[in-house]
């Protein structure tokens, strides 16, 4: 059900450890900088075609994370699950250590680093 599925997207956190940050690199390439541009700025070739335009990962604030929570666990639930009714669609066919490893990326991009809470 639909109700199961927030509750799994809004618990869930990987498992596994991150992949290595030049994996992780490639993989943003490959999976992400379409809409999200290799740089994080939102600036994608796909972007423009967007109803709503890809966050900028180097400026605050950040759209999708409370100052409370944990932004990389924020991030890797974004990245596993997606956004209802937006353009970002879920990646679930990636695994734990990919999703751990894109998050720590786009953190990266933001100038946070990395998140200890993230195996």
């Amino acid at each position: 059900t639909a109700v199961a599925r927030y509750e799994q997207a809004r618990t869930w956190v990987p498992a596994a450890p991150a992949i290595a940050p030049a994996d992780a690199g490639r993989r943003f390439e490959q999976r992400c900088a379409s809409c999200h541009g290799v740089g994080g700025r939102g600036d994608g070739p796909l972007a423009a075609r967007l109803a709503v335009a890809p966050p900028n990962f180097t400026q605050d604030p950040w759209r999708y994370v409370q100052p409370d929570a944990d932004p990389a666990i924020v991030v890797a639930q974004i990245i596993r699950f997606g956004l209802p009714a937006s353009s970002m669609a879920g990646h679930d066919d990636l695994g734990d250590a990919e999703v751990a490893g894109l998050a720590r990326h786009v953190l990266a991009l933001h100038g946070s680093g990395p998140s200890l809470a993230l195996p």
